[in-house]
């Protein structure tokens, strides 16, 4: 039974159904495609209402790399959480050959339910993770340096996704652990 739902799921998942998230996503996307912010002005309806304009409740930064796929087809839009976890597969193969590890362990990065299942929308989950993820693997350790700051990538997440937030603190925090680590003691 498992394997019958598992199979009609990746077969026809896109054509089942969508959420007004998604939709809110491409009316933003298609407004700022446009030359606005104001999806109404660019033939949208999604978003609830502020006053009499319908506005969008997401972060602009999401939509702005899906408004691109205007050009060509707005179903391309689909292509961009798919191509960050594929992205997000590579990162963690750095990250394990820089430990020493083997990079097969990656894919287990395919099996992540939750990973796979949005990277099949227009949701920000996927890209967003995949930038916290950028973030993780840019934290320097005792081993070895860091080739950027991871800054940008945290920074980003959060843009994306307010729940990286607490994500990109608790690794802020061990990135600068020798900051609070090495401080006196506050005892009298």
């Amino acid at each position: 039974m498992r394997a019958a739902y598992a199979l009609v799921y990746l077969t026809s998942y896109r054509a089942t159904h969508t959420i007004p998230d998604e939709g809110d996503y491409l009316a933003l996307a298609r407004a700022i495609w446009h030359g606005t912010v104001f999806v109404d002005r660019a033939d949208g309806f999604w978003g609830p209402q502020v006053g009499d304009r319908p506005v969008s409740k997401y972060s602009m930064l999401h939509s702005e790399m899906l408004a691109p796929a205007f050009a060509v087809d707005w179903r391309r839009m689909l292509l961009v959480s798919a191509g960050f976890f594929i992205a997000g597969a590579f990162i963690l193969r750095r990250m394990l050959l820089g430990h020493g590890l083997g990079s097969g362990w990656c894919l287990l990065h395919f099996m992540l339910a939750g990973g796979f299942y949005h990277s099949q929308s227009m949701m920000t989950a996927v890209p967003s993770a995949v930038r916290g993820l950028l973030g993780v693997s840019a934290v320097p350790s005792a081993s070895r340096r860091a080739r950027c700051s991871p800054d940008a990538p945290f920074g980003t997440s959060i843009l994306l996704h307010s729940w990286m937030g607490p994500l990109a603190m608790v690794f802020a925090l061990a990135w600068n652990r020798d900051l609070w680590i090495g401080l006196p003691s506050a005892s009298r």
